[in-house]
Order: C-alpha cells, then structure tokens, then sequence
C-alpha cells in the first residue's frame, strides 16, 4: 500500500482524528450516561470506564459493577485506526479479588479502517465470575500484529 502522506500532513491527520474519536467517545459517554437506569435506594449501581489506545486502534467502555463477579450494561467502543488492510478487535481481562486473571474469548472487531470517526459499538454486554471481580481491563489488537492491554477499572467496591 502507497502512503501518500507527508509527516507533517500525518500528524495532522493524527490529531484531526485522535481528537475527533476523542470527542466522539465523550459524547458517547454523555449518551450512556444519559440512558443509564436509576438505581434505586435497594440497587447499587458502579459506573466505570476502561480505555486502551495505540497508532492503529482504540477501545472504551463503560460499565456497571453489579455484584461481587459481575460487570452489565457493557457498552464497548472499538474503533480501527491503521490505514492498511489489518482490523483491530478488543476484549476484556478480568482480575479477581485473589490476583487471578482471566480474558474474555470474545473477539470484538471493527474493520473501519482509517476512515475519521468510524467505528463499531457492542452494547448491553455482561460478564461474571463464579468468584469476586475486583478489576476490568480492554485490550486493543491488530490483526497480524500486537496488542495493547490499558489501565485497571477502579475496584469494584461490591467485591
């Protein structure tokens, strides 16, 4: 594939875009919150949100902590950065109040390419664990190629 982009008009497109998806989650976000139900006095419902970010992709999501090993209303954002023929796809790591790991084996995709601003949403998703869920993580990957693993949720203060 030809790359017809000087540097200084890649860095452009760069924050063009980063700042365009960057604005486009956060409104994303204000919608997810906007639409989430009201917990009542008897419910106890912690919203968080997990990000990874590389050159060729993103993930976000924001959840509810529901139980002890349990995260719902997971509404996953995963966008394909890279300008090339490799599409990126997220799942989550979970870890366990006794430091165990496990990773979710589904594979979410976008196939977007670079073209600004588009990407594929998976909403009303959950997971649970038999045991206490103390941490979520996305993890970012590119076909044929890495993965980027970002930051711990905060502790899921119901495990």
């Amino acid at each position: 594939m030809h790359d017809s982009f000087t540097p200084q008009a890649r860095k452009a497109w760069s924050a063009r875009t980063w700042a365009g998806l960057t604005g486009l989650f956060a409104a994303f976000a204000a919608v997810v919150a906007f639409m989430a139900p009201t917990a009542s006095a008897s419910e106890s419902l912690e919203s968080d949100l997990i990000t990874a970010s590389t050159s060729y992709g993103y993930a976000g999501a924001t959840f509810d902590w529901t139980g002890p090993g349990q995260a719902s209303n997971i509404d996953l954002l995963v966008s394909d950065w890279g300008c090339d023929a490799n599409p990126v796809y997220a799942y989550f790591v979970v870890t366990r109040t006794n430091g165990g790991t496990w990773s979710t084996s589904t594979k979410r995709w976008d196939y977007s390419g670079c073209d600004t601003g588009d990407y594929t949403s998976y909403n009303n998703l959950s997971l649970s664990d038999g045991y206490n869920i103390a941490y979520l993580q996305v993890v970012i990957c590119v076909r044929n190629g890495g993965c980027h693993t970002g930051g711990k949720s905060g502790r899921n203060p119901l495990a």
